[in-house]
């Protein structure tokens, strides 16, 4: 295993958080079928994927996690091979993260550099190495539209770090943050969508061409 755990980690089925359990029947249920061995291999981000996929995002929150090993752990595969340094930080009542949308996915960005980088939606989702979106039959790939702050409320821990090892999307270098509870952390009131602050990206599309060499880049 990758980490060893103290306790299993089960479901507190009265508040829907992850807490450390043991012998929890949602375990028990999660590892039937496996063999011994391959159940030693089971992580904590395994259990904490499992939760998430089978009660919904915004009703599971792994209170004890280190967010700089869930970050880390959602990198190393494709197409984000790279996987970047993290440090753990609290965020404080009042402060600000900003996300990309539509669809955020719980990283995000400081002020400071939305401040700085503006309006671009190229500029900001290069600096931080973010692959655009693109299905069969569009006609250009193209980035999250619009970034919409959000207001902590309490205190919250998140992963801090430079996006820099993901170069196939961009050349990185902009302050990333990541929160492993975002969607339970919205849906509870310790995240505040501030809607009317919304920013209206601009040059979100980029060619077929740029983006299938993009993707040739993978490694």
């Amino acid at each position: 295993a990758q980490k060893n755990w103290e306790y299993e980690l089960g479901l507190d089925r009265y508040n829907n958080r992850i807490l450390d359990y043991h012998n929890e029947n949602a375990i028990n249920n999660a590892i039937k079928g496996c063999s011994s061995s391959n159940v030693d291999d089971v992580t904590g981000i395994d259990w904490y994927n499992y939760f998430r996929d089978t009660y919904g995002k915004e009703n599971v929150c792994w209170e004890n996690c280190n967010p700089s090993e869930v970050a880390s752990a959602w990198q190393g595969s494709y197409p984000y091979t790279g996987v970047d340094k993290y440090s753990n930080i609290k965020l404080h009542d009042g402060d600000i993260i900003w996300m990309g949308e539509p669809f955020p996915t719980g990283y995000s960005t400081t002020p400071e550099v939305v401040q700085v980088i503006g309006k671009d939606a190229q500029k900001v989702f290069k600096g931080l190495q973010v692959k655009p979106y693109y299905e069969n039959g569009m006609s250009f790939a193209e980035y999250r539209s619009s970034l919409t702050p959000y207001k902590v409320h309490g205190e919250l821990n998140v992963a801090d770090g430079i996006a820099m090892n993901n170069l196939q999307f961009g050349a990185g270098g902009l302050v990333q943050r990541f929160d492993p509870n975002f969607d339970y952390n919205c849906a509870n009131g310790f995240l505040e969508r501030l809607d009317a602050q919304t920013i209206e990206l601009t040059n979100t599309k980029i060619s077929l061409e740029e983006y299938f060499n993009m993707m040739n880049e993978v490694k």
